[in-house]
Protein backbone atom coordinates (compact mmCIF):
# COMPACT_ATOMS: atom_id res chain seq x y z
CA UNK A 1 0.00 0.00 0.00
CA UNK A 2 1.25 3.48 -0.77
CA UNK A 3 1.82 5.72 2.26
CA UNK A 4 -1.03 8.09 1.43
CA UNK A 5 -3.66 5.44 0.59
CA UNK A 6 -6.75 5.77 2.77
CA UNK A 7 -8.52 2.44 3.16
CA UNK A 8 -12.23 2.04 3.65
CA UNK A 9 -13.12 -0.24 6.55
CA UNK A 10 -14.45 -3.70 5.81
CA UNK A 11 -17.53 -2.86 7.90
CA UNK A 12 -18.37 -0.07 5.44
CA UNK A 13 -18.05 -2.45 2.48
CA UNK A 14 -19.48 -5.66 3.89
CA UNK A 15 -21.92 -7.29 1.49
CA UNK A 16 -21.02 -5.00 -1.42
CA UNK A 17 -20.98 -6.74 -4.81
CA UNK A 18 -17.66 -7.33 -6.57
CA UNK A 19 -17.42 -8.84 -10.06
CA UNK A 20 -14.17 -10.48 -11.21
CA UNK A 21 -13.31 -12.15 -14.52
CA UNK A 22 -10.65 -14.81 -15.06
CA UNK A 23 -11.01 -16.61 -11.72
CA UNK A 24 -10.06 -20.15 -12.78
CA UNK A 25 -6.48 -19.64 -11.55
CA UNK A 26 -3.96 -16.94 -10.69
CA UNK A 27 -4.86 -13.42 -9.59
CA UNK A 28 -8.61 -13.77 -10.09
CA UNK A 29 -8.79 -17.02 -8.13
CA UNK A 30 -6.82 -15.55 -5.22
CA UNK A 31 -8.60 -12.18 -5.22
CA UNK A 32 -12.08 -13.71 -5.24
CA UNK A 33 -11.26 -15.80 -2.16
CA UNK A 34 -9.56 -12.89 -0.37
CA UNK A 35 -12.46 -10.51 -1.00
CA UNK A 36 -15.09 -13.05 0.05
CA UNK A 37 -13.10 -13.57 3.24
CA UNK A 38 -13.36 -9.83 3.93
CA UNK A 39 -17.14 -9.92 3.61
CA UNK A 40 -17.75 -8.91 -0.01
CA UNK A 41 -20.40 -10.52 -2.18
CA UNK A 42 -18.12 -11.84 -4.93
CA UNK A 43 -19.26 -13.00 -8.37
CA UNK A 44 -16.32 -14.86 -9.89
CA UNK A 45 -16.30 -15.48 -13.63
CA UNK A 46 -14.60 -18.74 -14.64
CA UNK A 47 -13.93 -19.87 -18.20
CA UNK A 48 -14.05 -23.61 -17.44
CA UNK A 49 -16.24 -25.90 -15.36
CA UNK A 50 -13.01 -27.18 -13.79
CA UNK A 51 -12.24 -23.63 -12.69
CA UNK A 52 -15.67 -23.30 -11.10
CA UNK A 53 -15.23 -26.60 -9.24
CA UNK A 54 -11.74 -25.64 -8.06
CA UNK A 55 -12.98 -22.30 -6.73
CA UNK A 56 -15.96 -23.91 -5.02
CA UNK A 57 -13.65 -26.39 -3.26
CA UNK A 58 -11.25 -23.63 -2.23
CA UNK A 59 -14.14 -21.55 -0.88
CA UNK A 60 -15.02 -24.33 1.57
CA UNK A 61 -11.73 -23.70 3.37
CA UNK A 62 -12.19 -19.93 3.58
CA UNK A 63 -13.84 -18.42 6.62
CA UNK A 64 -15.87 -15.46 5.40
CA UNK A 65 -17.14 -12.54 7.43
CA UNK A 66 -20.70 -12.72 6.10
CA UNK A 67 -19.26 -12.64 2.59
CA UNK A 68 -20.37 -14.79 -0.30
CA UNK A 69 -18.54 -16.31 -3.28
CA UNK A 70 -20.51 -17.29 -6.38
CA UNK A 71 -18.48 -18.84 -9.24
CA UNK A 72 -20.20 -18.51 -12.61
CA UNK A 73 -19.36 -19.51 -16.17
CA UNK A 74 -17.95 -16.59 -18.19
CA UNK A 75 -16.33 -16.31 -21.60
CA UNK A 76 -15.34 -12.66 -22.08
CA UNK A 77 -15.01 -13.20 -25.85
CA UNK A 78 -18.71 -14.05 -26.15
CA UNK A 79 -21.45 -11.40 -26.13
CA UNK A 80 -23.99 -14.07 -25.15
CA UNK A 81 -21.89 -15.36 -22.24
CA UNK A 82 -21.28 -11.85 -20.89
CA UNK A 83 -25.01 -11.07 -21.21
CA UNK A 84 -25.95 -14.23 -19.30
CA UNK A 85 -23.35 -13.47 -16.62
CA UNK A 86 -24.69 -9.91 -16.31
CA UNK A 87 -28.30 -11.09 -16.11
CA UNK A 88 -27.51 -13.41 -13.21
CA UNK A 89 -25.65 -10.70 -11.28
CA UNK A 90 -28.28 -8.05 -11.98
CA UNK A 91 -30.92 -10.41 -10.66
CA UNK A 92 -28.90 -11.07 -7.49
CA UNK A 93 -27.88 -7.48 -6.75
CA UNK A 94 -31.15 -5.79 -7.68
CA UNK A 95 -31.27 -2.03 -7.09
CA UNK A 96 -27.99 -2.03 -5.12
CA UNK A 97 -25.85 -2.35 -8.23
CA UNK A 98 -22.20 -3.40 -8.30
CA UNK A 99 -19.48 -1.79 -6.20
CA UNK A 100 -16.41 -3.05 -8.11
CA UNK A 101 -15.67 -4.60 -11.50
CA UNK A 102 -12.24 -6.25 -11.82
CA UNK A 103 -11.20 -7.04 -15.38
CA UNK A 104 -8.67 -9.80 -14.84
CA UNK A 105 -9.19 -12.40 -17.60
CA UNK A 106 -6.15 -12.64 -19.85
CA UNK A 107 -4.17 -15.01 -22.06
CA UNK A 108 -0.70 -15.05 -23.61
CA UNK A 109 1.26 -16.95 -26.24
CA UNK A 110 4.95 -16.61 -27.01
CA UNK A 111 6.55 -16.21 -30.42
CA UNK A 112 8.24 -13.72 -32.68
CA UNK A 113 5.86 -11.28 -34.36
CA UNK A 114 6.34 -12.96 -37.73
CA UNK A 115 6.15 -16.51 -36.40
CA UNK A 116 3.10 -16.27 -34.13
CA UNK A 117 0.04 -17.13 -36.28
CA UNK A 118 -2.30 -14.25 -37.07
CA UNK A 119 -5.13 -16.21 -35.43
CA UNK A 120 -3.22 -16.12 -32.13
CA UNK A 121 -2.56 -12.39 -32.42
CA UNK A 122 -6.32 -11.92 -32.82
CA UNK A 123 -7.24 -14.36 -30.02
CA UNK A 124 -5.00 -12.56 -27.52
CA UNK A 125 -6.50 -9.18 -28.44
CA UNK A 126 -10.01 -10.64 -28.25
CA UNK A 127 -9.55 -11.64 -24.61
CA UNK A 128 -7.16 -9.00 -23.29
CA UNK A 129 -8.70 -5.95 -24.97
CA UNK A 130 -12.15 -6.70 -26.39
CA UNK A 131 -12.96 -8.84 -23.33
CA UNK A 132 -12.23 -5.85 -21.10
CA UNK A 133 -14.32 -3.63 -23.36
CA UNK A 134 -17.27 -6.06 -23.27
CA UNK A 135 -17.23 -6.25 -19.50
CA UNK A 136 -16.86 -2.48 -19.14
CA UNK A 137 -19.84 -1.79 -21.41
CA UNK A 138 -21.95 -4.47 -19.74
CA UNK A 139 -21.31 -3.53 -16.11
CA UNK A 140 -20.91 0.26 -16.14
CA UNK A 141 -24.71 0.68 -15.76
CA UNK A 142 -24.54 -1.42 -12.56
CA UNK A 143 -21.65 0.69 -11.27
CA UNK A 144 -23.73 3.80 -12.00
CA UNK A 145 -26.69 2.22 -10.23
CA UNK A 146 -24.54 1.80 -7.11
CA UNK A 147 -23.94 5.56 -6.98
CA UNK A 148 -27.65 6.38 -7.16
CA UNK A 149 -28.80 4.19 -4.26
CA UNK A 150 -25.97 4.74 -1.76
CA UNK A 151 -26.24 7.48 0.84
CA UNK A 152 -22.48 7.62 1.50
CA UNK A 153 -19.64 9.00 -0.60
CA UNK A 154 -17.93 5.69 -1.39
CA UNK A 155 -17.13 5.47 -5.09
CA UNK A 156 -17.76 2.35 -7.14
CA UNK A 157 -14.72 1.32 -9.14
CA UNK A 158 -13.46 -0.35 -12.27
CA UNK A 159 -10.07 -2.09 -12.00
CA UNK A 160 -8.21 -3.54 -14.99
CA UNK A 161 -5.27 -5.92 -14.62
CA UNK A 162 -2.79 -5.00 -17.33
CA UNK A 163 0.98 -5.59 -17.22
CA UNK A 164 4.22 -3.66 -17.10
CA UNK A 165 4.70 -4.97 -20.65
CA UNK A 166 1.95 -2.53 -21.66
CA UNK A 167 4.56 0.20 -21.26
CA UNK A 168 7.74 -1.81 -21.88
CA UNK A 169 7.11 -4.54 -24.47
CA UNK A 170 9.15 -7.73 -24.08
CA UNK A 171 10.56 -9.79 -26.97
CA UNK A 172 8.49 -12.88 -27.82
CA UNK A 173 5.49 -11.25 -26.07
CA UNK A 174 4.61 -8.63 -28.68
CA UNK A 175 0.99 -9.74 -29.07
CA UNK A 176 0.47 -9.85 -25.31
CA UNK A 177 2.19 -6.48 -24.80
CA UNK A 178 0.08 -4.87 -27.55
CA UNK A 179 -3.14 -6.21 -26.03
CA UNK A 180 -2.22 -4.99 -22.55
CA UNK A 181 -1.24 -1.58 -23.95
CA UNK A 182 -4.72 -1.39 -25.50
CA UNK A 183 -6.27 -2.48 -22.19
CA UNK A 184 -4.37 0.26 -20.32
CA UNK A 185 -5.33 2.93 -22.84
CA UNK A 186 -9.00 1.93 -22.70
CA UNK A 187 -8.98 1.96 -18.90
CA UNK A 188 -7.25 5.34 -18.73
CA UNK A 189 -9.81 6.82 -21.12
CA UNK A 190 -12.61 5.29 -19.04
CA UNK A 191 -11.15 6.98 -15.95
CA UNK A 192 -11.82 10.35 -17.58
CA UNK A 193 -15.16 9.48 -19.16
CA UNK A 194 -16.70 7.85 -16.08
CA UNK A 195 -15.41 10.29 -13.47
CA UNK A 196 -18.46 12.55 -13.70
CA UNK A 197 -20.64 9.55 -12.78
CA UNK A 198 -18.63 9.17 -9.58
CA UNK A 199 -16.96 5.97 -10.81
CA UNK A 200 -13.28 5.55 -9.94
CA UNK A 201 -11.02 3.70 -12.40
CA UNK A 202 -7.49 2.33 -12.21
CA UNK A 203 -5.05 -0.06 -13.86
CA UNK A 204 -2.76 -2.53 -12.08
CA UNK A 205 0.51 -3.27 -13.90
CA UNK A 206 2.33 -6.29 -12.42
CA UNK A 207 5.75 -7.60 -13.34
CA UNK A 208 6.02 -11.37 -13.94
CA UNK A 209 4.19 -13.43 -11.32
CA UNK A 210 3.82 -17.18 -10.94
CA UNK A 211 0.48 -17.56 -12.68
CA UNK A 212 -0.14 -20.11 -15.47
CA UNK A 213 0.64 -17.39 -18.04
CA UNK A 214 4.24 -17.44 -16.74
CA UNK A 215 4.69 -20.97 -15.37
CA UNK A 216 3.12 -22.94 -18.24
CA UNK A 217 5.71 -24.58 -20.48
CA UNK A 218 5.18 -22.94 -23.87
CA UNK A 219 8.40 -24.10 -25.50
CA UNK A 220 6.57 -26.55 -27.74
CA UNK A 221 4.80 -23.60 -29.38
CA UNK A 222 8.09 -22.47 -30.88
CA UNK A 223 8.60 -25.70 -32.82
CA UNK A 224 4.95 -25.74 -33.93
CA UNK A 225 5.33 -22.18 -35.22
CA UNK A 226 8.62 -23.03 -36.92
CA UNK A 227 7.18 -26.04 -38.75
CA UNK A 228 4.21 -23.99 -39.97
CA UNK A 229 6.37 -21.07 -41.15
CA UNK A 230 7.42 -20.26 -44.70
CA UNK A 231 10.82 -21.37 -45.93
CA UNK A 232 12.00 -17.75 -45.87
CA UNK A 233 11.09 -17.41 -42.17
CA UNK A 234 12.69 -20.75 -41.33
CA UNK A 235 15.91 -19.61 -42.96
CA UNK A 236 15.77 -16.20 -41.27
CA UNK A 237 15.08 -17.36 -37.72
CA UNK A 238 16.51 -20.88 -37.66
CA UNK A 239 15.17 -23.91 -35.87
CA UNK A 240 14.46 -23.30 -32.16
CA UNK A 241 16.28 -25.39 -29.59
CA UNK A 242 13.19 -26.23 -27.56
CA UNK A 243 14.98 -27.94 -24.69
CA UNK A 244 17.42 -25.07 -24.24
CA UNK A 245 14.58 -22.54 -24.41
CA UNK A 246 12.73 -24.50 -21.72
CA UNK A 247 15.77 -24.42 -19.42
CA UNK A 248 16.40 -20.72 -20.00
CA UNK A 249 12.74 -19.84 -19.38
CA UNK A 250 12.70 -21.74 -16.11
CA UNK A 251 15.95 -20.17 -14.92
CA UNK A 252 15.31 -16.58 -16.02
CA UNK A 253 11.54 -16.31 -15.53
CA UNK A 254 9.77 -19.05 -13.56
CA UNK A 255 12.48 -19.54 -10.92
CA UNK A 256 13.81 -15.99 -11.05
CA UNK A 257 14.18 -14.09 -7.79
CA UNK A 258 12.31 -11.18 -9.40
CA UNK A 259 9.26 -13.24 -10.43
CA UNK A 260 6.63 -12.62 -7.77
CA UNK A 261 4.26 -14.94 -6.00
CA UNK A 262 0.65 -14.19 -6.92
CA UNK A 263 -0.12 -12.95 -3.40
CA UNK A 264 1.65 -9.65 -4.08
CA UNK A 265 -0.75 -8.82 -6.91
CA UNK A 266 -3.77 -10.21 -5.06
CA UNK A 267 -2.93 -7.89 -2.15
CA UNK A 268 -2.79 -4.90 -4.51
CA UNK A 269 -6.17 -5.85 -6.03
CA UNK A 270 -7.73 -6.06 -2.56
CA UNK A 271 -6.19 -2.71 -1.61
CA UNK A 272 -7.59 -1.10 -4.76
CA UNK A 273 -11.04 -2.42 -3.88
CA UNK A 274 -10.69 -0.82 -0.44
CA UNK A 275 -8.78 2.40 -1.28
CA UNK A 276 -10.95 5.49 -0.91
CA UNK A 277 -9.50 7.41 -3.88
CA UNK A 278 -7.62 5.50 -6.56
CA UNK A 279 -4.58 6.63 -8.52
CA UNK A 280 -4.70 6.14 -12.28
CA UNK A 281 -2.31 3.16 -12.15
CA UNK A 282 -0.36 0.96 -9.75
CA UNK A 283 2.79 -0.98 -10.61
CA UNK A 284 3.51 -4.16 -8.67
CA UNK A 285 6.95 -5.69 -8.25
CA UNK A 286 10.45 -4.31 -7.71
CA UNK A 287 11.44 -4.89 -11.34
CA UNK A 288 8.59 -2.66 -12.52
CA UNK A 289 10.25 0.31 -10.87
CA UNK A 290 13.70 -0.64 -12.17
CA UNK A 291 12.42 -0.92 -15.74
CA UNK A 292 10.38 2.28 -15.50
CA UNK A 293 13.38 4.18 -14.12
CA UNK A 294 15.55 2.97 -17.00
CA UNK A 295 12.75 3.70 -19.48
CA UNK A 296 12.07 7.25 -18.26
CA UNK A 297 15.42 8.59 -17.09
CA UNK A 298 18.19 6.85 -19.03
CA UNK A 299 18.95 7.01 -22.77
CA UNK A 300 16.46 4.89 -24.70
CA UNK A 301 19.18 2.80 -26.37
CA UNK A 302 20.11 1.18 -23.03
CA UNK A 303 16.79 -0.61 -22.62
CA UNK A 304 16.40 -1.17 -26.36
CA UNK A 305 19.80 -2.86 -26.61
CA UNK A 306 19.15 -4.99 -23.54
CA UNK A 307 15.85 -6.26 -24.94
CA UNK A 308 17.30 -6.74 -28.42
CA UNK A 309 20.14 -8.75 -26.88
CA UNK A 310 17.58 -11.05 -25.28
CA UNK A 311 16.06 -11.62 -28.72
CA UNK A 312 19.42 -12.39 -30.30
CA UNK A 313 20.12 -14.92 -27.57
CA UNK A 314 16.99 -16.99 -28.18
CA UNK A 315 18.32 -20.59 -28.35
CA UNK A 316 18.60 -21.80 -31.95
CA UNK A 317 19.88 -25.07 -33.34
CA UNK A 318 20.97 -23.30 -36.47
CA UNK A 319 20.69 -19.87 -38.00
CA UNK A 320 21.26 -19.07 -41.64
CA UNK A 321 22.43 -15.47 -41.97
Amino acid sequence: MFPFDSLLSTDQLKGHAVVISGCDTGFGHGASLALAKLGFNVFAGCYTTEGIALLERAALDVKTENGCLTPLRLDVTSDASVAEFLEHIERETGPSGVYALINNAGIADIGQIEMLPMAQHKAIMEVNYFGVLRMLRAFTPLLRRYTTVQTHTIKPRLISIASISARIPFPMFAAYSASKHACSALTLAARSELSHFGIDVTTIEPFFARTPIVTQDRSGMLMTQFLAASEELKAAYGEPDVEEFRKESRKNVVDSYFTMDTEFVVDRIVQCVRTRNLSNRYSVGFMCYVLLFVHMFLPSWILENALADKTRKQPLKRQNL
